[in-house]
């Protein structure tokens, strides 16, 4: 199966979602990983949900400073989604880890309810992975 994007217009009502939910969110578009928010706020998403979710998968999991550091630089951070959509026009997935499952459950039952094409293509409880496979049916 093929992954299409995710429909443009049906974005920001999925990212309502996230954050009615009070998850993060990483979009992963053309263009690369984009965050709609500062640098800051990511740093703190990473190592308040993202590592301990990656910890609770993999008790061997690290990261050097210098990965980390890598990582960060190829990031697009935006202040306003407006701009976000306007520069990535295909976003292909949108990704998000917590080690709060109660939290991923509900926002999974909610995007299945709500746009039963998208799919979640995690294979862990800690992570959640959106992506659109039949965009015209959305």
């Amino acid at each position: 199966m093929i992954t299409q994007p995710i429909p443009s217009d049906k974005i920001p009502e999925i990212l309502r979602l996230f954050g009615k939910h009070c998850i993060f969110y990483e979009l992963h578009s053309t263009r690369g990983r984009c965050i709609l928010g500062s640098k800051s706020a990511y740093e703190t998403y990473f190592i308040k949900e993202m590592v301990p979710a990656l910890l609770m998968e993999d008790k061997n999991f690290s990261l050097t400073q210098q990965k980390f550091d890598t990582m960060i630089e190829r990031i697009h951070f935006y202040d306003h989604g407006a701009v976000l959509l306007y520069e990535n026009p295909e976003i292909i997935q949108i990704v998000s880890y917590s080690y709060d499952t109660w939290k991923l459950n509900h926002l999974k039952s909610e995007l299945k309810l709500h746009f039963p094409q998208l799919k979640d293509s995690s294979e862990s409880i800690y992570h959640i992975k959106i992506t659109s496979t039949k965009p015209d049916n959305i």
